[in-house]
């Protein structure tokens, strides 16, 4: 799903979507939801299964990972949208963030592309692979928590050079780092190394 995230963001910035505002058309948005929900039913039954209750169908990951990933270029989208239109000045709300067909074609073939290639396990491509998701976790996360810190500290459509957000950004790493410190000792005091 972060990869697939990282991979989108970058896709729409390539673009020219850098300061679009604007929604998806309706058809492409529906779509965009679609894939969120498919990958929370199929997150629902994982669930299901791993509490000992009889799944809906059989989980596989590489199920778990395609409809992670469709749930990455649905919530790219998003967190660009949310991201333009909370903290620019200058966001251009005619220009959707994702406009046609064929730019979510695009997004889904390389999408589709890295994902073949996590599912088939190429070796020299595991470490890159996984350091992208990585980016894409704490980037993610640092995205996430920038705009919602320089919200609260009143940048609120006021952003015309991402210089201008040093501060809150200063704030979102520490916070970032923070997070991803204290889940890594979480996950090693319950795991227990």
């Amino acid at each position: 799903m972060y990869l697939s995230l990282l991979t989108t963001l970058s896709v729409m910035l390539l673009r020219g979507r850098g300061k679009a505002g604007g929604l998806p058309p309706w058809h492409l948005l529906a779509t965009l939801v679609g894939l969120v929900l498919v990958m929370a039913v199929d997150g629902v039954n994982s669930t299901i299964n791993e509490i000992g209750m009889t799944p809906w169908y059989e989980p596989r990951n590489d199920l778990r990972a395609a409809t992670g990933m469709g749930a990455g270029i649905g919530l790219a989208v998003l967190l660009m949208l949310l991201f333009n239109r909370s903290l620019r000045r200058d966001v251009d709300e005619t220009l959707p963030v994702l406009g046609q067909w064929r730019e979510l074609g695009m997004i889904i073939l390389i999408n589709a592309v890295l994902l073949t290639a996590v599912l088939l396990d190429i070796g020299f491509l595991a470490r890159p692979l996984a350091l992208l998701d990585l980016v894409g976790v704490g980037g993610t996360l640092f995205i996430t928590a920038l705009t919602t810190i320089a919200v609260l500290m009143n940048y609120d459509g006021t952003i015309t050079h991402l210089t201008h957000l040093a501060r809150p950004a200063t704030f979102a790493l520490i916070l970032t780092g923070a997070f991803l410190a204290g889940m890594a000792w979480l996950r090693a005091t319950i795991l227990g190394g």
